[in-house]
């Protein structure tokens, strides 16, 4: 197989992984989810490109090998672990100390979360988690080949 169709089929495979990861919901879900219901859809589009932005970055932190360096430092990683339990906590209280309020705002005058604070909300729910960065490992682990070059996917047959 030449090196364009080993790139078609590892970047299908990629998309077909990501696909369904996006089928089953998480954080990052009810987190656009409450927004949506509650805000604009330009704040909402807004909370989505920051759990996109998120994912772009631990997408490239797995390229870069980071994956391979929280493997070797455990604690690194338990660091993560418990800075991302513990916004998932505070989401929990607060989910809980507002659970008596509406979704929904009652009219469109009272709209009032900026795109910027709905970016960061998406940001910050995408990149405290850490399972992100062992989903992106794992399927760059498994997609990549050993040789394969920093700029793109190459087939481990492939000859020069």
């Amino acid at each position: 197989m030449d090196s364009n169709g080993s790139y078609a089929l590892t970047l299908a495979g990629i998309g077909a992984v990501q696909l369904l990861a996006a089928m089953s919901p998480g954080l990052a879900f009810l987190v656009i989810t409450r927004i949506s219901v509650g805000e604009s859809r330009r704040v909402a589009l807004a909370a989505a490109f920051g759990v996109a932005n998120a994912a772009l970055c631990w997408a490239i932190a797995a390229t870069l090998g980071v994956h391979v360096l929280l493997a070797e430092a455990a604690w690194l990683y338990g660091i993560l672990q418990l800075a991302g339990g513990a916004y998932l906590v505070w989401l929990g209280i607060e989910a809980w100390r507002h659970a008596g309020t509406a979704l929904a705002p009652a009219t469109s005058k009272t709209l009032s979360m900026s795109c910027w604070r709905a970016w960061r909300l998406g940001f910050s729910a995408n990149l405290a988690n850490p399972k992100v960065i062992a989903f992106y490992g794992s399927i760059f682990v498994a997609l990549f080949a050993p040789e394969t070059p920093g700029w793109g996917p190459a087939s481990p047959r492939s000859s020069s």
